[in-house]
């Protein structure tokens, strides 16, 4: 059973994340550290720990990022089982155990567990609703992502485990090319070789929230369209193979969701980026995304997004420009009475 940590200038949180993963109630593992050039201390303390425990094996790169030290550890893996740690986060005591526990019904090639939120040293458990956790096929799994819209599911590669000969025979990797979205192509390109999957509603993973999620990183104005428009491309063909079977309700669901979050990030970098520009882009993505999505307006649910939907479609971009920016703004001040 293999555990990868990728590492960058971890070293205030990385003591405590080696020690939950050598710890584990489950011993048959290897633990692959990998330090991707780190300018702190976390290089010393990961060989302290390799001196230690023989389980534990260093490696090391030269600030290629988050997904090029996830791929190299899964090459340096030899374990029937990868799983994948943040250097910040900790595993519970019997994590390991309960995941490898998880593989022992029939055809299930992937287990998916539940987390808890730490933010500001507050545990948080994040739960999956009554009706989700259980053994589900690849195309329950997507679609259930989908209509809850619980980034658990397939957002995220560190609260799953996964058989290493599926990524291996598969060469399944995660995209060295974007740093956004990576993680949700991984998965979905893993559960179009797999039959079952196994959501366990346990918190195995214990998830730090550094900065709870007020900071918002400088990009390119068309880096979310970009972006987001590469994952909704890739999610299409796998729908057009026949690679996924999803109802054409679940996938126009999906598109209209993933565009309006596209557009609520653009709106929300007007921090940085002046009326105009913002403005122009929403009216840029619009314009591309009636050109390649079908979304039929009876599929719309709810009455927000049915009112964006009248707004773009009848080319109101004003009116969407207001509506986003009241979001914005609302969600701000929620933001604010939280933090008093």
């Amino acid at each position: 059973m293999s555990i990868v940590v990728p590492i960058y200038n971890g070293e205030r949180y990385l003591k405590e994340c080696v020690e939950s993963l050598i710890n584990q109630t489950y011993e048959e593992i290897e633990i692959i550290l990998i330090d991707d050039g780190s300018t702190d201390q976390s290089i010393k303390i990961c060989h302290e720990y390799a001196n230690k425990d023989e389980r534990v094996i260093v490696c090391h790169n030269s600030n290629r990022g988050v997904s090029y030290s996830r791929n190299y550890g899964v090459k340096k893996s030899t374990g029937k089982y990868i799983t994948f740690v943040d250097c910040d986060d900790y595993l519970g005591k019997d994590a390991i155990e309960t995941m490898v526990q998880g593989f022992s019904s029939n055809n299930v090639n992937l287990i998916i567990t539940g987390c808890n939120d730490i933010i500001e040293g507050e545990l948080k458990k994040r739960l999956y609703d009554s009706k989700v956790p259980g053994i589900k096929d690849k195309n329950q799994i997507i679609e259930t992502y989908i209509r809850q819209g619980n980034s658990l599911i397939l957002n995220v590669p560190w609260n799953k485990m996964y058989l290493s000969k599926i990524i291996k025979s598969n060469n399944i990797l995660f995209n060295e090319d974007i740093d956004l979205g990576e993680d949700l192509l991984f998965n979905l390109e893993y559960c179009s070789y797999i039959v079952n999957a196994n959501i366990i509603n346990k918190q195995t993973y214990n998830y730090r929230i550094l900065n709870n999620g007020l900071t918002m990183k400088k990009r390119p104005i068309n880096f979310y369209w970009k972006n987001n428009n590469f994952m909704l491309e890739y999610f299409i063909r796998l729908v057009k193979n026949k690679t996924i079977h999803l109802d054409e309700l679940v996938v126009q669901k999906h598109c209209f969701s993933t565009f309006l979050y596209t557009l609520k990030e653009v709106s929300n970098s007007e921090i940085y980026y002046s009326k105009k520009i913002v403005k122009n882009e929403l009216k840029q993505i619009c314009t591309d995304f009636k050109k390649k999505y079908v979304v039929s307006y009876k599929n719309i649910e709810g009455i927000k997004q049915k009112l964006y939907y009248k707004a773009i479609y009848k080319n109101c971009y004003e009116l969407l420009y207001l509506m986003l920016k009241y979001i914005r703004r609302r969600s701000n001040k929620l933001v604010s009475k939280e933090k008093k």
